[in-house]
């Protein structure tokens, strides 16, 4: 994220006029941009290739861009900018009959323009300073915005997936493609042991998982980064410069060349027991504030009370299973006994009524029993002359 207060700004200049390049770097030297005692960093470009090539060398905070190219002009070139550079802050240089072009360039992106020949070293650092602050609020702005829709698109996940490994798979997908984030993936401790497996992964850097050792244990180096701190202490671990904060040491190497600026490691639960971690590694340094630390928090609660439910639904399918079973042995217990046996309700109907009473009260079949009784009552049925009964009657013809 773009920042006036870093340790030392970078601006790319991309402009084909030496006289021009030259009037703006004399006019950068009396802006008053130092940071830190050090002036800022200056790039380059004659045209838009040349700029992009400098920049992929030396990423920049800041971009002044001639909308004018030998190599493009127009809007165009300020969409393949921002295409390559989405983190850099924009201020178009223009010619004085090109504000129409200019204007057009804020709605396409860019964050302030300048009039070539109209503006001094104050208006330019006027104009660099409110283009790193409207940058950076509106990446806090987008970045928000995303995580909205990945806690949303959570949800729905949550809603529609019917078991463990889908739902993990899902989620890991919506904090990549809805919620800005590099790579996503879930460890589930190994039964019988301390080792944290990957359950599910998605995003660019998976390769980075493959032998990857993670432990519990806190007498290992392995269980002493964020998935390891997060599940023993039931808290989510944030690592805002993941490659040079000690903690993530052991990983440094193995992670370098994915570029991850930012780590973030959740605990997953499943009936109150942390059985696993939600990690999340973000390209730039700093990536969780306050909001977004909110948010994914309440992503990963979301998830645990999903794992939750999943439990207990399986707990209900076991038990509808076990009362089927029971129900199916209690009616072939009844239905083989050699003794009458009939339920009724308390108004004297019949509700279930075994072959052996039918038999014993003269009647062909419970069916019949049943029918006969619930049209008059047990008493009737029970007192009756056996041979007035249908089926003695039957017999005695």
């Amino acid at each position: 994220m773009s920042d006036i207060s870093a340790p030392t700004l970078t601006i790319l200049v991309i402009e084909d006029d030496p006289g021009d390049f030259g009037l703006v770097k004399a006019y950068l030297r009396l802006a008053g941009l130092s940071t830190g005692g050090a002036a800022p960093a200056l790039l380059w470009g004659k045209t838009l290739a040349q700029g992009l090539a400098s920049a992929q060398q030396t990423p920049p905070d800041m971009v002044l861009l001639d909308l004018s190219l030998p190599d493009s002009s127009g809007l165009a070139t300020l969409t393949s900018l921002r295409s390559a550079l989405p983190q850099a802050a924009v201020v178009v240089l223009t010619g004085n009959a090109e504000k129409a072009l200019a204007l057009a360039a804020l709605e396409a992106g860019a964050q302030d323009y300048l009039v070539k020949g109209q503006f001094d070293a104050d208006a330019l650092g006027r104009a660099i300073r409110h283009a790193l602050v409207r940058q950076r609020l509106e990446q806090h702005l987008a970045h928000s915005q995303q995580l909205y829709a990945a806690l949303s698109q959570c949800n729905q996940a949550i809603v529609r997936c019917s078991n463990e490994p889908e739902l993990l798979a899902q989620v890991c997908r919506i904090a990549v493609e809805f919620g800005g984030m590099k790579m996503a993936w879930i460890g589930l401790v190994a039964p019988g042991s301390q080792q944290v497996r990957p359950a599910a992964s998605f995003g660019s850097g998976t390769d980075y998982l493959q032998g990857l050792e993670i432990s519990v244990d806190a007498d290992q180096p392995q269980g002493r980064g964020p998935t390891g701190i997060a599940m023993r202490s039931q808290q989510p671990f944030w690592c805002q410069d993941f490659l040079h904060d000690e903690q993530t040491a052991p990983w440094h190497a193995r992670a370098k060349q994915f570029g991850w600026g930012s780590v973030a490691a959740l605990p997953l639960t499943r009936q109150g027991a942390v059985i696993g971690s939600f990690s999340l590694y973000a390209n730039e340094c700093h990536a969780f504030d306050a909001a977004a630390r909110k948010l994914l928090l309440e992503m990963a609660s979301d998830v645990s009370f999903a794992l939750d439910n999943f439990v207990k639904e399986a707990q209900r399918q076991q038990a509808a299973v076990a009362l089927h079973e029971s129900e199916r042995r209690m009616r072939s217990f009844f239905e083989n006994a050699p003794v009458g046996i009939f339920l009724t309700s308390r108004e004297g109907k019949i509700l279930y009524v075994n072959p052996a009473m039918a038999v014993i009260l003269g009647y062909a079949s419970s069916e019949e029993l049943t029918d006969i009784v619930n049209r008059s009552s047990i008493a009737d049925v029970l007192y009756e002359e056996p041979l007035a009964r249908p089926f003695g009657a039957r017999m005695a013809a």
